[in-house]
Formats: C-alpha cells, sequence, structure tokens
C-alpha cells in the first residue's frame, strides 16, 4: 500500500497587493448581480473592469465564467 498524499490543496498565487473602495450601493448592487450571475466574486468582477478600464483588455476568465457564459447563450 502507498501512504495517503498529504500535499497541500493548489492555490491561486497571491495578488501583489490589496485595496479598499467605497461605492454606492447602487453601484454595489449592479457588481453583486453581474458576479452572481457569471458565478463568480465581485471581486473578480471589479479586477476584470479595472483591466478594461486601464487598457490592458479583458483578464484572464476563471472556468466559472466562461462555462456561465456558454450557458447564458440563446
Amino acid at each position: 500500500m502507498t501512504p495517503l498524499s498529504c500535499d497541500k490543496p493548489k492555490r491561486r498565487p497571491p495578488l501583489e497587493v490589496r485595496t479598499t473602495v467605497s461605492i454606492e450601493r447602487g453601484d454595489y448592487n449592479a457588481l453583486a448581480e453581474i458576479a452572481y450571475e457569471r458565478r463568480v466574486s465581485i471581486g473578480c468582477v471589479m479586477r476584470e473592469a479595472v483591466a478594461i478600464f486601464l487598457g490592458r483588455g479583458v483578464v484572464k476568465a476563471p472556468k466559472l465564467v466562461q462555462r456561465g457564459k456558454e450557458r447564458g447563450k440563446k
């Protein structure tokens, strides 16, 4: 018998920096709705919006986002 693997679960690499932002309640609700529809966190939606705003294009989308878009096609 081989011993069970005790490797730590894979994790995302740590982000370089963190920030806190304050936004209007209506804007937050809109972000929450987008995140819910795409099945991602609000942070993921914010990071994508910042990347677009700064002209970096869309950041690589997690698999859940890609699957969510496929299901939503009509």
